[in-house]
Order: structure tokens, then sequence, then C-alpha cells
């Protein structure tokens, strides 16, 4: 749910840096206390999370796919202003505003997905039984377009394509505000003495 709720920020900054700036996933698995690490957790805490602290660079703050210890002193780079509930029913209405995480059910086959619209009549729109997080980026008349974590070799260069209405997608899922680049902290200038300063 982590890196839903990441790749969603990442999509937009780009928009708002004109290039592409990979956040960090491990900043959160280790420091957001609200959520399970690498063993799971919620979109909204990870959003939350976001709100308050931001997040580094990917650069800054690399993934190493286990939980470790906070490093706080590491500084935020982009971070959201705000984030709603969004509603189901009016989901290509939300995506005119942001990318939009969400949660879904994600069945065994899907790691063997290539191409094409995934349709399944066993994947119900129950989220006791999600599983996983991806990121709504568009849509077809009858298909979401998917961002998922894969690698970009999975899918359709780490896409997929899903009818909709099935797999919980959008039953959980968030518009994003922002979002913003957290300014660098601003230098502490140190005054000289008179003396210092003329002996300069």
């Amino acid at each position: 749910m982590v890196f839903a709720a990441v790749g969603a920020l990442e999509i937009l900054l780009a928009h708002t840096e004109n290039k592409l700036t990979l956040l960090s996933r491990q900043s959160l698995i280790d420091c957001d206390r609200n959520n399970d690490g690498c063993d799971g957790g919620y979109i909204h805490n990870a959003l939350a999370y976001i709100q308050q602290y931001g997040t580094p660079t990917s650069s800054d703050y690399p993934y190493v796919a286990a939980k470790g210890a906070c490093k706080g002193n590491i500084r935020s780079h982009a971070s959201i202003t705000d984030f709603i509930l969004a509603d189901k029913r009016r989901l290509e209405e939300h995506l005119l505003v942001s990318p939009i995480p969400t949660v879904m059910h994600a069945r065994p086959e899907l790691q063997y997905y290539v191409s094409g619209v995934y349709d399944s009549d066993d994947c119900p729109n129950d989220l006791n039984k999600v599983n996983h997080g991806v990121v709504i980026v568009g849509h077809y008349a009858d298909a979401w377009i998917l961002r998922d974590s894969q690698p970009g070799a999975w899918g359709q260069q780490g896409h997929l394509l899903m009818k909709k209405g099935i797999c919980a997608i959008g039953e959980a899922s968030y518009e994003l505000r922002g979002p913003y680049v957290v300014p660098p902290p601003r230098k502490k200038f140190r005054l000289l003495s008179r003396e210092k300063s003329q002996g300069s």
C-alpha cells in the first residue's frame, strides 16, 4: 500500500518539476509507525504520513527491501497538501485532479500478466480480500489503466489493464492534493564578533 501512495505522488511531482524524480518507499517502511513496513498497511496511513512529514528521494533514502531504523535526519523532497477519499462512482472525475492510489484484490495469476484487459468471474469487490495497492492512472470505456509496483518488464511496462467493476478497484481509493516540493532548510548564519571581523 505504501508503494501505491508514493507512486501516485511521483506522478504528480513529475508534472510539478517537469521531470521524473523517484521518491523513497523505504522512508515510509522505516518511519511510518501506523503501517507495518514490509508486511503491509493502509494507503490512508501512508498518505497521512506523507502529508505530515513528506518523503525524500530514493537516491537519498534508497530501498533495501527490509524494515530498518528510521533515518529521520534525511531531508524530505516532496509532500502533499491534502487528500480525500474518492467516490467510487466518480473515479473518472477524480482522475482529472490526480492519479488515484487504490486497494485491490490481486489474484495469483496476475503475476503472469502480459497484456490485454484482465477479467475474472472470481475477483469480487470485497474489502476483506484486498491484498495489494496500485495506482489508477487512466481509463478506457471498460477498463482501468493501473500502474503497479512491479518492474517495468512486467505487464505493459509495469502497467495493467483491468476490466472495470472487479477486484475491488476504487473501493478504497484517494484523490491527492498537491504536491509541493519541500524547500531546503535555511542555513544558519553566525555573526562574527567585531574584533574578528576587523582582523579578517
